[in-house]
């Protein structure tokens, strides 16, 4: 269930290419054409299958080649949870699953850019009413229907689901949008006991892929990357000291840092929040990344307070 295509102890560049590099290795084996073995369906997207977003119909379209997208219907939490024993990082944990159809699932965070050639894009969504186990990260092309949606749109997804380091993604063949922002996902409130590195990952595990919310947690110390520098993540907890839970710095372009450039041309990370800032409330998505969980900020805090 981990959507991991990244590995521990690289640095802030290398996790990006790591990423890339992954998805791009996940794309090409969806796009393989063949005789029904895994990877064989063809990659495309509704718009090139005729799928009407407009009208909102559930219907899943036949390809060119008269076959039909529809799968096997799965939910998300039989998704997850088939994944959730996953033991230690590997490229193929525990297996695959081909062809599965997912239908109305809510998007619940922005999309960013995926793969080398940024012809990909990326968003997590999740089944209605939420809960444990209930979201799950998917890939897709840029120009098709995925590239268009936004959160709270319902959407039905057709594509091949996968484990990455311990990361369990979907690569969408076919969407369908039944609704647009209709369906804003409610938040799972949540604390750092429930979540991070002190919550564990036997405890985080069910919230991968699902929207959270905390309240009243104070910005702590950088933290820092598997180089010993800032990367423009820091720490959350009870005070300013308690390094419970990872916030990643630029997921969705939503920050609690400021990046510039050097006049070195590296990175130079200004906090927003100095350390000792209290947050009323913060959403986001969890993530295990870099062989930790960390909360992918969704939206910019509300409720600042700072030192």
């Amino acid at each position: 269930m981990h959507l991991q295509f990244l590995v521990p102890s690289v640095s802030s560049h290398a996790r990006t290419m790591v990423v890339a590099a992954a998805i791009a290795a996940l794309a090409t084996a969806c796009a393989a054409t063949g005789g029904g073995s895994a990877g064989s369906a063809t990659v495309t997207d509704a718009a090139s299958t005729g799928a009407d977003s407009a009208s909102g119909t559930s219907d899943v379209k036949p390809t060119g080649d008269g076959t039909t997208s529809a799968g096997e219907e799965k939910n998300i939490v039989d998704i997850q949870k088939a994944s959730a024993a996953c033991p230690t990082p590997a490229p193929q944990s525990w297996g695959e699953m081909l062809g599965v159809t997912i239908r109305n699932a809510v998007v619940t965070s922005p999309g960013r850019a995926e793969g080398s050639a940024g012809t990909l894009t990326g968003l997590f969504v999740q089944q209605k009413g939420g809960g444990q186990f209930s979201g799950v990260y998917v890939t897709g092309k840029k120009d098709g229907e995925l590239g268009q949606v936004k959160p709270g749109d319902v959407i039905t997804i057709t594509g091949d689901v996968k484990d990455y380091y311990c990361f369990t993604g979907m690569f969408a063949k076919f969407i369908t949008i039944e609704s647009q922002g209709k369906e804003l996902a409610v938040p799972v409130t949540v604390t750092t006991d429930d979540i991070g590195d002190k919550a564990g990952g036997e405890k985080t595990e069910p919230y991968e892929g699902v929207l959270v919310q905390l309240q009243d947690v104070v910005v702590g110390d950088d933290a820092l990357g598997s180089d010993n520098k800032p990367h423009g993540e820091v720490y959350v907890g009870k005070s300013a000291d308690d390094k419970a839970l990872r916030i990643a710095s630029s997921f969705f372009n939503v920050y609690l840092s400021d990046k510039t450039k050097g006049a070195d041309g590296k990175d130079v990370f200004t906090p927003k929040y100095p350390k000792g800032t209290k947050l009323g409330t913060l959403t986001g998505v969890v993530e295990y990344a870099f062989g930790v969980y960390r909360l992918v900020i969704t939206k910019d805090p509300s409720g600042v307070v700072k030192k």
